[in-house]
């Protein structure tokens, strides 16, 4: 897909090294085909100590929610909005949704890879987040970046309320049955008391 221009919003702070980007961008260019390739030179220009990006075709923000973008830069103002391993991480799914609704024009899209599972190498099984209290994984992880726990019936219901069209869900990942059973055997809090077929989804 060829788009005008790009902008690019981080929530949380990312630090960069210019002379490893460009190595990066070297290999990514010698990979691709020549029309490919000119595209993409159209908007970074590489030299000995770094690369350019074309401010009019690309832009980036450190450090900017979602809600800040929304004032930032009006309403209806990108025609495709995408996301991946970025929803489950926001501190309010329907205000985020909501920012973003304001930000797309009238018929646009937006698509979202969203990563149901525990993040944590530490913890037991991809389940093991949900077994924490409300009020204690809130303390646990407060303005961190951890995963917010939202399962997949809250989003369609979040979703529905915002008033989207054409909501096409796909589940690409699902926890093993065997572990569900075992989870919601067990005395947990209200998330592990959902259906099986709502904890199913990864």
């Amino acid at each position: 897909m060829s788009v005008a221009s790009y902008c690019a919003i981080d929530r949380f702070p990312v630090s960069f090294d210019a002379r490893r980007e460009s190595a990066i961008f070297r290999d990514l260019l010698s990979s691709l085909p020549p029309e490919e390739r000119r595209r993409v030179e159209d908007v970074i220009t590489l030299s000995s100590d770094g690369y350019r990006v074309a401010s009019d075709r690309f832009r980036y923000f450190n450090s900017v929610s979602l809600e800040e973008a929304s004032r930032r830069f009006g309403a209806g103002c990108f025609d495709v909005i995408f996301s991946n391993a970025v929803l489950e991480h926001v501190g309010d799914v329907a205000s985020s949704l909501r920012s973003m609704r304001e930000l797309l024009a009238p018929g646009g899209t937006m698509a979202h890879d969203v990563d149901l599972r525990s993040h944590q190498n530490f913890e037991k099984h991809e389940l093991h987040f949900l077994e924490y209290s409300t009020a204690l994984w809130r303390a646990m992880t407060s303005n961190t970046g951890e995963p917010n726990r939202v399962r997949l019936p809250e989003y369609r219901r979040i979703l529905e309320d915002l008033d989207f069209v054409d909501v096409n869900i796909r589940v690409q990942r699902r926890f093993d049955p065997e572990l569900v059973r075992r989870v919601r055997a067990r005395p947990a809090p209200p998330l592990l008391a959902l259906s099986a077929a709502c904890l199913f989804v990864a």
